[in-house]
């Protein structure tokens, strides 16, 4: 993968349009100015015909297009790629962040008081495709002392809380796909393991590329008021007592005219 800017616009290349970009070399932004550049030798092929010389060059007109058409950001794989400030970055959708930390000549003291832990008044909020993410409330309390707890749940997701006597309140941020969320959770703490019920709705924030394709849909129905409605009835009652009248006599004149041609 490579990276190209123009100053303003930044783009990612693959490797033809990187060998494009190779074909003229300016070393400085001065010498571009000045056109103070060098080809390469082999961007041209020439071959002699009589008293001239015809030559076939390679362009990279086709740069203007991916500066036109596809600078960032970007959707790649994954990864939504953005440029801000002269500076990369990229997003990974429904990731978690994982960091990974060298310490030297630490020292560390562990205290486990063998307690147990109560979970209560949990709620879920937040939004499923969203940096924010998801946010899961509640209070944990022990019947003494302090504890950490780790909680489990059966869609997947796993964070740890602290605990206390008296009760203490937790946040914990989570990734999630799904709006509707209800699933069974555990909490594993130094004595006792516990379960409880996670259940909320979350909203639904749809993709980039979705976002301007979303539009609201809207229908109006006339409901006619009552004197319309019986007006309309009446109407079609007598109109169709009249078709039936009217061919019932047509009928009869047919059986009229039938009889006496006979006799």
């Amino acid at each position: 993968m490579y990276f190209a800017t123009d100053g303003h616009r930044t783009v990612v290349l693959d490797d033809i349009q990187h060998a494009a970009m190779k074909l003229i070399f300016c070393p400085t932004k001065e010498d571009a100015v000045h056109l103070n550049c060098t080809v390469m030798f082999d961007a041209c092929s020439c071959q002699p015909a009589e008293t001239r010389m015809n030559c076939a060059c390679r362009d990279n007109e086709m740069l203007l297009d991916v500066f036109d058409h596809k600078s960032l950001p970007r959707e790649h794989a994954v990864t939504l790629l953005m440029e801000a400030g002269g500076h990369l970055y990229y997003s990974l959708a429904n990731s978690v962040t994982q960091l990974q930390v060298n310490v030297q000549q630490l020292k560390a003291v562990t205290q486990m008081d063998m307690n147990r832990c109560i979970v209560k008044d949990v709620s879920v909020e937040g939004c499923v495709n969203c940096l924010n993410g998801v946010s899961i409330k509640g209070i944990c309390e022990t019947d003494f002392g302090n504890a950490l707890g780790h909680v489990n749940c059966e869609n997947g997701w796993s964070f740890s809380i602290r605990c206390s006597k008296p009760a203490t309140n937790f946040k914990a941020v989570v990734h999630g796909d799904q709006s509707e969320v209800k699933t069974l959770c555990s909490v594993q703490c130094p004595s006792n393991q516990e379960t409880f019920v996670l259940e909320g709705r979350l909203a639904f924030v749809p993709p980039p590329q979705m976002r301007n394709n979303v539009a609201p849909i809207q229908e109006v129905v006339d409901i006619p008021g009552f004197w319309a409605s019986s007006y309309e009835y009446l109407f079609n009652f007598i109109y169709s007592s009249y078709i039936k009248i009217a061919t019932t006599a047509v009928v009869v004149l047919l059986i009229v005219l039938l009889i006496r041609c006979l006799f």
